[in-house]
C-alpha cells in the first residue's frame, strides 16, 4: 500500500468517526438533554383546565405554579355558567413557573324579554316577535266579542317575562265575534222555495241567479257555490243557479 493510499483511508476513517460522533451527539442531545431544559427546573407543563369550573381551575392552575386569570366571558348554548370554554397557553406545552394562564369562561345563553304584542295584529307581532330573537310557538285562535279579528289576545310567556334567544312565544290571536259554523246543505234537485226555507232553518241566505237550462225543471236549483258538506260561519250567503220559468 503506498503513501498515497494509506493517507486516503485514514482520511475516511477519520470523517466516518466524526459523522458517528455528530449523529451520535444529536440523539442524546434530543433524547436526554431536550427534555431536561423543558421540564426541568423552573420549568413546568400546563394543565389542562377546559371543562372545569374557574374555580377547580384556579385551584389547579396555582398547585402547579402557575398564575390565573379570566381574560373574558361568552355566552354559550353547550357549556354550564362558569366553566372554563378555553385557556392560554395550549394544555401539555412547556412553560417557566409562575406563568400566567388565561381563560375564557361560560356565561348562560343570551336572554331577551318576551315583547309585548298584546292588541297587536298577527303579522305585526309575528315581526316583532322574530326581530327580538325569539321564535313563534304554538297559535291558537278563540272567538272574541271585543277584539278583532287576527288581533292578539295573549302571549305565554306573558311580556316582560326573560327567555333565552331561541325560545318560542305561544299566540293566542283571536277569530272575532262566534257566529257558529253550519254544513252546507245540498240544495240541488229542490225547488228554490224548498230551498229558501232549509237555509233559512241552518241560518243561512241564499241568493238564486235564474238561467235558461234546458232538461232542468223550472224553478230547480241547478248548481251552488259552496258544495255540500263545507263548513261555513252562520249568516254566510250561498249562490245558487235556478232554472228559468217557461215563458
Amino acid at each position: 500500500m503506498n503513501l498515497r493510499t494509506r493517507k486516503f483511508l485514514n482520511t475516511a476513517i477519520l470523517s466516518g468517526i466524526f459523522i458517528v460522533g455528530l449523529i451520535a451527539g444529536v440523539v442524546v442531545f434530543d433524547r436526554v438533554l431536550m427534555p431536561s431544559f423543558t421540564t426541568g427546573s423552573g420549568t413546568r407543563l400546563i394543565p389542562d383546565v377546559t371543562g372545569l369550573t374557574q374555580e377547580e381551575a384556579e385551584n389547579i392552575a396555582r398547585e402547579s405554579g402557575f398564575d390565573f386569570r379570566v381574560l373574558r366571558k361568552e355566552h354559550s348554548d353547550s357549556i354550564p355558567e362558569g366553566y372554563v370554554i378555553s385557556q392560554r397557553p395550549v394544555p401539555g406545552s412547556p412553560a417557566k413557573k409562575g406563568r400566567r394562564i388565561s381563560v375564557v369562561t361560560s356565561l348562560s345563553a343570551a336572554s331577551t324579554p318576551v315583547p309585548d304584542v298584546i292588541f297587536m295584529h298577527f303579522r305585526s307581532a309575528q315581526l316583532t316577535i322574530e326581530r327580538s330573537g325569539l321564535k313563534i310557538g304554538q297559535i291558537i285562535y278563540q272567538h272574541s266579542d271585543t277584539i278583532r279579528k287576527e288581533t292578539v289576545i295573549t302571549t305565554s310567556p306573558p311580556p316582560g317575562d326573560t327567555l333565552e334567544l331561541g325560545d318560542k312565544v305561544d299566540l293566542v290571536v283571536s277569530m272575532g265575534p262566534e257566529t257558529g259554523l253550519v254544513r252546507v246543505p245540498n240544495f240541488m234537485g229542490q225547488l228554490i222555495k224548498d230551498a229558501e226555507e232549509i237555509a233559512s232553518r241552518e241560518g243561512l241566505i241564499l241568493r238564486a241567479r235564474y238561467r235558461k237550462i234546458p232538461a232542468v225543471p223550472e224553478n230547480t236549483v241547478y248548481r251552488q257555490d259552496i258544495d255540500p258538506g263545507a263548513l261555513v260561519e252562520r249568516g254566510s250567503s250561498i249562490f245558487v243557479t235556478v232554472a228559468r220559468p217557461n215563458e
